[in-house]
């Protein structure tokens, strides 16, 4: 029996698994709303990383 080499990969399993954006992008992001004292709303993500509305609001839901 001959074993197949199986592709891994680092975001595999987590929260970036299925997104085409940058890990920079999810990050900066992660680190903005971290940083913020009363939230950050979709529309200062958009505004913040030069993403569209829908795309930041995704980011926005999935991180909170």
């Amino acid at each position: 029996m001959q074993v197949l080499p199986v592709a891994a990969s680092l975001i595999a399993g987590t929260l970036f698994q299925s997104t085409h954006l940058a890990l920079s992008i999810w990050f900066l992001a992660i680190y903005l709303i971290s940083q913020a004292k009363t939230g950050l709303s979709a529309l200062d993500l958009k505004r913040q990383l030069g993403v569209s509305y829908p795309t930041a609001r995704l980011i926005q839901k999935k991180l909170i």
